[in-house]
């Protein structure tokens, strides 16, 4: 995994500061994070570092971006950096130097596209991301925009839900366990699908008016998240 898949611009920054992989000076294909001023949180804006001009002048490719607002534009745009706004640099463990170059080319290939103003339903990487349409600018994007031409490089494979049911056991359920969990079900986290948990389950559907099998499958899966 080179990436982690989010849409948080503080998860990516903590899961690589997580595993050492935060550097002082950047080289292309480095992950760049901004704090710009209209945010309270550590970061709010990430890009991808595609060259290093001199000390303190990238380019960069980045998403949801724009001359007039960095960190909510609504565009995919090159654009040229400094140290300014800057909070950390991170280095994903590129295979070779042939994958680096096609995730370079990836990013590139998506310059120029654009999704605003917000009543557009044109959302690419979000309704990749969420998995449904969803609406502009009301969800920023600029890391999942990351997280899409990352899964890109990967060859655009991705597992999907699976279908859980009485007697399935392990990770995937526990995910699902956690997730009702947070939804108010009380529920032990044991990756072992048994009877709470198919009760929480049929209670779940019952109230998203879905058919209260106790299956989860893909409309089930769309609800919880």
């Amino acid at each position: 995994m080179l990436v982690k898949k989010t849409a948080s611009c503080v998860d990516m920054l903590e899961w690589f500061e997580s595993r050492g992989q935060l550097v002082d000076f950047p080289l292309p294909g480095d992950l760049v994070f901004f704090k710009y001023p209209t945010n309270n949180r550590r970061t709010n804006h990430i890009g991808l570092v595609t060259n290093v001009n001199a000390v303190n002048d990238y380019t960069t490719i980045e998403g949801n971006t724009s001359l007039n607002s960095n960190d909510n534009g609504g565009a995919v745009m090159s654009r040229r950096r400094s140290k300014r706004n800057l909070v950390a640099f991170a280095r994903p463990k590129y295979a070779n130097k042939d994958q680096l170059n096609k995730l370079l080319a990836i990013a590139n290939a998506e310059v120029g596209i654009t999704e605003y103003p917000p009543s557009s339903n044109n959302v690419k990487y979000n309704t990749w991301f969420y998995g449904r349409q969803v609406m502009g600018a009301k969800y920023p994007w600029c890391c999942t925009f990351i997280s899409y031409i990352f899964w890109e490089l990967d060859g655009g494979s991705i597992p999907k839900d699976p279908t859980l049911k009485m007697g399935s056991k392990g990770p995937d359920v526990a995910r699902l366990q956690e997730t009702l969990k947070k939804k108010g079900y009380t529920l032990k986290i044991d990756g072992d699908f048994g009877p709470s948990t198919q009760a929480a389950v049929k209670n779940f559907q019952r109230v998203n008016k879905l058919t209260d099998d106790g299956i989860v499958g893909p409309k089930t899966w769309e609800k919880l998240k």
